[in-house]
């Protein structure tokens, strides 16, 4: 399974990835994407999605300026967990949707918020120098996505060392996709989610050769060895989840 590159990206190479990353095409996209994460109550999830999709209307209806994408959680620790993200953003088109924000939250009160029992913010950041997403994407159905806590201080390796490794990927042209998403805000800082798409479960599979094994072909069992235990000494913890979009939430937005 994938969750074995992980494992490789995470334990060290001697042992052995909005929100999902949905890119929409725009105009100069940026790389900033305001997230929320969305816990229904215990027993309300039916009624969640009934009033959720009221929202969804709302915002279509009133001209929401911004691209939103909905997932839920099908495997991990929050399972039934929802996240929308709008993403391709430039830190300035932030200082523009305040007014329709607050319409927004108002109608948000007054339909879904009874069913919620906890709502996060966060804000992210993707990292297209150690990324490698298509530009023409499919419409991806899944992300498996790894969280991590950057160690202190180790902010720097830890960007230094998934740059090194994917160097060589994109030199040998890997045949897979990924993305690197810089947490900025929102949940534990220095943090980063890796994120890996799929069309299908089919798709989670392991690849053949793994990451490993690829960088490894190319620089020598030793020296790879060292890449990856180099990156995982970055790293203090780690989670993984997998998400499926819900396609019948997306807002289109109104630019």
């Amino acid at each position: 399974m994938r969750t074995k590159i992980i494992a490789v990206l995470l334990a060290s190479a001697c042992c052995q990835l909005f929100a999902g990353i949905a890119l929409a095409q725009a105009v100069d996209p940026g790389n900033v994407a305001k997230v929320w994460s969305i816990t229904p109550k215990t027993g309300m999830s039916e009624k969640f999605e009934a009033a959720f999709a009221s929202h969804v209307d709302w915002r279509r209806k009133n001209n929401d300026p911004w691209h939103w994408e909905v997932y839920v959680q099908v495997d991990g620790t929050e399972v039934g967990t929802y996240y929308a993200r709008s993403g391709n953003h430039h830190w300035a088109d932030f200082d523009g949707y305040g007014g329709f924000e607050e319409k927004a939250t108002k109608h948000w009160n007054s339909t879904v918020a009874q069913y919620v029992a906890n709502l996060q913010s966060s804000l992210t950041e993707v990292m297209p120098e150690i990324s490698n997403w298509p530009e023409d994407a499919p419409d991806y159905r899944l992300f498996l996505i790894n969280s991590y806590e950057i160690k202190q201080g180790r902010a720097s390796q830890f960007n230094r060392s998934a740059q090194a490794i994917v160097d060589i990927l994109k030199e040998i042209k890997w045949p897979y996709h990924w993305a690197f998403v810089d947490l900025v805000s929102g949940g534990a800082v220095p943090g980063a989610l890796l994120v890996f798409p799929s069309e299908n479960w089919a798709g989670m599979a392991e690849p053949d050769p793994n990451v490993f094994e690829a960088v490894a072909a190319k620089t020598g069992e030793g020296k790879a060895t060292d890449m990856f235990a180099a990156y995982s000494d970055s790293l203090a913890s780690s989670h993984a989840y997998v998400l499926e979009r819900l396609p019948q939430f997306t807002v289109e937005g109104a630019k």
